[in-house]
């Protein structure tokens, strides 16, 4: 039976994916992230000037209000953001960098002197072995941090991944693989090169045994077919200290995700849980919610409507204490001429303000 590859909830499995560009720091539009760069591109935005002011629970301005400017390229894409307090000089700013392929290779963080403080990089065009390299150099020239990410070998099925602090080698993952590329096992190693724990993906037609395994995660997956074509894939995975989670995906016969939920089977605890909702055709989504919980008690939830381009229509922000709703607000957006975003309005139940982004334009 071949296993599948899933996520490990272990953060040591995770730690040589860590990356941080930055071209994500976006100023707030009324799209989801994937489809900001074409909204600034469809209305030829080079530069966007925002002053927020935030307010306390009886609606009083906060004393500080903070600004942003955020340059863009032509294909829509981030190129630069700067901000500080509004009336002050700039106190900080991000430049950001793409390769031949699109994609997002370096960012430099400078301070308000226009210094640098660290600059990341990902070089994807590695050979050998290696594949992808991201690593860190701070305002000295030292690389600070690195993570190496092997090739598959073809032949032995397996492939090496590295961490490095401060140019020290500090973990190693050796991954195996089954031939149809779905993972077999990971094992990570020390400094020493001694093994600290392994990633077991070979399930066993009865599942995995909810007890505590002391270097092991084992992890498992099912997967069913309704009559409508609509596909339910269950995952279930046991961390080092015999706590197992379960993550449910429900997908239309486009594979686009309708339900999601993530769960602590041994406390039996909810965690998070996501729904999305798409119009007749399957594919273009009208709606979306994400629901977080702790110890299974919801603390926050955001139900957003979009139309068919993708913008937002209205999305309501609801937090709780214990259970009970404590607060809940608004967010809603007023346009230009040309169709672009000039006040965000986040406001509470009552009316009162929350948050007040004016947009500015080249």
């Amino acid at each position: 039976m071949y296993a599948q590859s899933v996520s490990p909830n272990d953060r040591l499995y995770w730690l040589r994916y860590q990356t941080n560009i930055g071209t994500k720091y976006f100023t707030p539009m009324p799209v989801r992230y994937d489809k900001q760069a074409s909204y600034i591109k469809e209305r030829n935005i080079e530069q966007i000037t925002t002053h927020k002011q935030e307010f306390n629970k009886k609606g009083k301005a906060k004393k500080v209000q903070r600004y942003r400017v955020m340059g863009f390229d032509t294909a829509g894409r981030p190129i630069s953001l700067a901000g500080g307090k509004t009336g002050k000089p700039i106190s900080w700013a991000n430049k950001f960098y793409y390769n031949n392929f699109d994609f997002p290779y370096k960012s430099v963080a400078l301070d308000g002197d226009g210094k640098v403080k660290q600059t990341n990089v990902h070089d994807y065009d590695t050979v050998g072995k290696i594949h992808f390299h991201y690593y860190e150099i701070n305002k000295k020239g030292d690389t600070s941090l690195q993570c190496k990410r092997g090739r598959k070998d073809t032949v032995s099925l397996t492939s090496t991944d590295y961490y490095f602090k401060k140019g020290k080698l500090k973990y190693t993952w050796v991954n195996e693989y089954y031939p149809n590329k779905s993972k077999k096992q990971t094992i990570v190693y020390n400094k020493k090169r001694k093994q600290e724990y392994v990633w077991d993906f070979q399930c066993k037609e009865d599942g995995v045994e909810l007890a505590k395994q002391k270097d092991t995660s084992t992890i498992c997956s099912s997967k069913t077919y309704d009559a409508d074509s609509t596909i339910t894939e269950v995952y279930l995975s046991v961390d080092s200290r015999g706590v197992a989670y379960k993550e449910v995906y429900k997908r239309n016969k486009y594979g686009k995700t309708l339900e999601y939920s993530r769960s602590n089977e041994k406390e039996g605890w909810q965690i998070n849980d996501s729904k999305y909702v798409f119009a007749a055709d399957g594919k273009t989504m009208v709606g979306y919610s994400y629901r977080y919980y702790r110890k299974g008690i919801m603390t926050t939830e955001w139900d957003t409507t979009l139309d068919a381009a993708g913008n937002r229509i209205a999305q309501i922000s609801n937090t709780y204490k214990k259970g009970v709703l404590e607060s809940s607000t608004t967010e809603t957006y007023e346009y230009d001429k040309h169709n672009r975003p000039v006040l965000r309005k986040v406001l509470l139940a009552d009316g009162t303000p929350k948050e007040i982004t004016n947009y500015k334009y080249n």
